[in-house]
């Protein structure tokens, strides 16, 4: 999902998130439901007298809760990149860690990376910080988008004629 923003002293900030498949809320209801049903399924595995399957169910619930929680972690990054007349400033928070990068603007360009059906499969900034990468977590259409924007607002790609691929 990309948000676009612009303040008056012509700033233009664009807040890169993934689409929440699940909510927190239902991300919680979801892992008390699976407890409670492998706890019952444990119950009733001792009762029949197969309780050597219940270590195999305790650890499949750990598993799923460890997969649950990186599918929450992967939905909670967001990406802002802040365009002004003199820089461009991408901030990053994925899994609870943050990086900054600065820009100078006439000093930075726009890869774009092609998957093997020639779709946009993620920008990357580069300039004199190194490379970003930007939206690796987004759609087709958003990463349009998001390139759309990032056009508009006078970021291009540059072509290197000897080689035939975009550079940096």
């Amino acid at each position: 999902m990309v948000t676009v923003t612009e303040d008056p002293s012509n700033i233009t900030s664009l807040v890169l998130e993934p689409n929440h498949s699940l909510s927190p809320e239902v991300h919680h209801l979801l892992l008390v439901c699976m407890t409670g049903l492998f706890i019952v399924l444990s119950v009733l595995f001792v009762v029949l007298g197969a309780w050597l399957v219940v270590p195999f169910i305790a650890l499949e619930l750990f598993l799923i809760i460890m997969v649950l929680g990186l599918v929450q972690a992967r939905g909670r990054a967001r990406e802002e990149v802040s365009i002004s007349g003199s820089q461009v400033k991408v901030h990053k928070l994925f899994a609870g860690r943050h990086w900054d990068w600065r820009f100078d603007r006439e000093k930075v360009s726009l890869m774009i990376s092609l998957d093997d059906m020639d779709e946009i499969h993620h920008l990357t900034l580069c300039g004199d910080s190194g490379l970003v990468e930007l939206g690796d977590f987004l759609s087709a259409e958003d990463l349009q988008l998001l390139l759309q924007q990032l056009r508009e607002k006078g970021l291009y790609t540059r072509r290197d004629g000897r080689w035939g691929y975009l550079a940096c």
